[in-house]
């Protein structure tokens, strides 16, 4: 189940027993999710050898390979975050 909204201030959604008597719950069947924002931060004092690890990462999630998949099942507003990549370089499911 996926919450509908955050619980109210005060509250847990840890454990029934912190839930106030009128939170809601809801689930999504058929959804798409509208994506427009991903960011990505590397807390201070981070060691130099997992500050690369991460930099590597992140530079294969921004290649334009993993880039194109951002069209696939779904929509990711506003598309991919590099420029040049097409519809054409997404999965083929993505275009069908």
């Amino acid at each position: 189940m996926t919450s509908c909204c955050p619980p109210p201030v005060g509250t847990s959604i840890a454990g029934a027993r912190h839930r106030p008597a009128n939170y809601k719950v809801s689930t999504f069947q058929n959804f798409t999710w509208v994506t427009d924002a991903h960011y990505a931060t590397i807390p201070k004092g981070v060691s130099a050898d997992k500050q690369a690890a991460v930099l590597n990462l992140l530079a294969f999630i921004l290649s334009p390979q993993q880039q194109a998949k951002a069209y696939d099942k779904g929509f990711f507003y506003p598309g991919p975050a590099i420029k040049g990549v097409t519809l054409a370089m997404a999965p083929a499911r993505a275009s069908g």
